[in-house]
């Protein structure tokens, strides 16, 4: 669907929030919301917003800029919200290309159900009564209110406001969710986001459902009370996504990432002249991969074996099973180092491969990128000299991991950008880019159980949406004092 009216909705909410209180009457809000998603199959992901305190961390209310702008709006709705609480939503699939879900819905506690009602008509909402509850809606926008709660939903199509209001409140007099479900809720964070994939798989149009009736039952049961747990979290000098893998055992067992803390990766691209500034490594249980690809995705191995190049000539003399296992021992790794300031850099890489991935790579390497390889036992070693600057003839020195890097090459996936000794203001970055000015390190690392992005910003005693609001501010100041007159 498309959220046409989503200022409209969001302007209502923040007034609706304005309405609400941590009273005692009526139930918890979480619990409302809770109850709404007990056995519900359409929901594919809810979670909580903390608005209030993501405002508050932005730093607005010393940021006399911010202030001129928004100046008289900004006053009159900070006279009517009280955002103590998050907001707690939930999106119903499936999923539109454009990645639209189906329904959103917003659930806010109501402080007194007169005063808002008085509110929406003075703002030029009409509110009707039906089955107990009063609503109202505006295209794609419909808002429920009965006693202490407030539903607000978005979706397209043909629909009659009553009922869906109606069916929503329903769905908040059943009994409470347990389990992961009641875990995500009462999870903290400035966001969190949960997302069933029980849910998803059911309401998804994809490849799967082309599989045979065995194999979708197979999947049905391993993604069966499986989620994917996400917390943001804003705070002084960094922003942090945590991602929980909450699995069936079942789904669980078909993981195919590996843990090395041996650094065994790292070591073989700890090589340059100059500092790391960028690298991601890769470790997987090839085998363990390829069966799953096998299994539930066939024909997806011949299209990655594609996109490296590898022709079927070559692809024939493997055979037509295992042929990723008989390639690879699952390890990789890339790194970028130099000195950017003096446009010197050089790229490493590791492919770790078996005998028979050594003679197809060998094959293969005039479609590869120009550079030195060496065959080693354990993989092929590339090494690329990009630079303007670079001295060829200087011998490459062990390099160390940066400082808050250390994690790299030890989970599945890791990677990291490395900003500690370069001052990015000298490439004159414009627009978003220049969010990459507050940053010292970013860094990256996930396995089967989940996984962690941590950004540190080089400021480490003020919030990192402080940094970044600062920084969007200089920019629209500066937009507007060179608009022509």
């Amino acid at each position: 669907m498309k959220l046409k009216n989503l200022f409209a909705f969001i302007a209502v909410g923040l007034f609706l929030i304005g309405c609400s209180q941590n009273g005692d009457e009526g139930r918890e809000l979480d619990k409302y919301v809770s109850s709404f998603l007990k056995d519900n199959n359409e929901v594919v992901a809810f979670g909580s917003v903390n608005l209030k305190g993501m405002l508050d961390k932005t730093g607005y209310e010393g940021n006399d800029k911010l202030q001129v702008l928004i100046g008289t709006e900004l006053d009159k709705v900070t006279r009517v919200i009280d955002m103590n609480d998050p907001v707690f939503y939930a999106l119903e699939g499936p999923f539109s290309e454009d990645g639209s879900p189906e329904k959103v819905h917003l659930f806010m506690k109501v402080h007194n159900q007169d005063s808002l009602i008085a509110e929406l008509n003075g703002r030029s909402f009409d509110v009707e009564e039906a089955d107990g509850i009063s609503y109202t809606e505006n295209g794609d926008f419909v808002l429920g209110i009965r006693n202490d709660l407030a539903i607000a939903t978005i979706q397209g199509g043909d629909y009659e406001a009553k009922d869906v209001v109606k069916a929503n409140f329903e769905k908040v007099d059943q009994d409470l969710s347990e389990g992961m479900v009641a875990e995500i809720l009462a999870s903290k964070g400035d966001m969190v986001i949960g997302l069933n994939l029980e849910n998803l798989y059911g309401s998804s149009n994809t490849d799967l459902a082309k599989l045979d009736e065995t194999k979708r039952k197979e999947i049905e049961a391993m993604v069966k009370g499986s989620f994917i747990q996400t917390n943001f979290r804003f705070e002084n000098g960094a922003a942090i996504m945590e991602t929980k893998n909450l699995f069936s055992d079942q789904l669980m067992e078909k993981m195919f990432f590996r843990n090395d803390n041996s650094n065994t990766i790292f070591n073989k691209l700890n090589k340059g002249d100059g500092m790391i500034l960028a690298a991601a490594s890769l470790n997987l249980d090839v085998k363990k991969l390829e069966t799953f690809m096998n299994e539930y995705s066939p024909g997806a191995i011949d299209g990655v074996t594609e996109q490296l190049g590898l022709g079927k000539g070559i692809m024939g003399l493997l055979g037509s099973e295992q042929v990723l296992s008989k390639l690879s021992d699952g390890q990789m790794g890339i790194s970028l180092f130099g000195n950017p300031m003096e446009n010197s850099f050089g790229v490493n890489t590791f492919y770790g491969t078996t005998d028979q991935g050594r003679m197809v790579f060998s094959m293969i390497q005039d479609g590869l990128p120009q550079g030195d390889y060496e065959y080693k036992e354990d993989g092929v070693y590339g090494n690329f000299d990009m630079s303007f600057g670079m001295d060829e003839e200087t011998e490459r020195q062990t390099m160390k991991l940066p400082k808050g890097c250390e994690a790299f090459g030890k989970r599945g996936f890791t990677a990291f950008l490395n900003f500690r000794d370069v001052d990015l203001e000298e490439f004159g970055f414009e627009g978003e880019m220049r969010l990459m000015e507050i940053v010292e390190y970013a860094t990256l690392e996930y396995d089967n159980n989940g996984g962690k992005l941590y950004i540190k910003a080089k400021k480490g005693q003020e919030n990192v949406l402080k940094q970044a609001m600062d920084i969007i501010m200089e920019d629209l100041t500066e937009q507007i004092s060179n608009m022509a007159i």
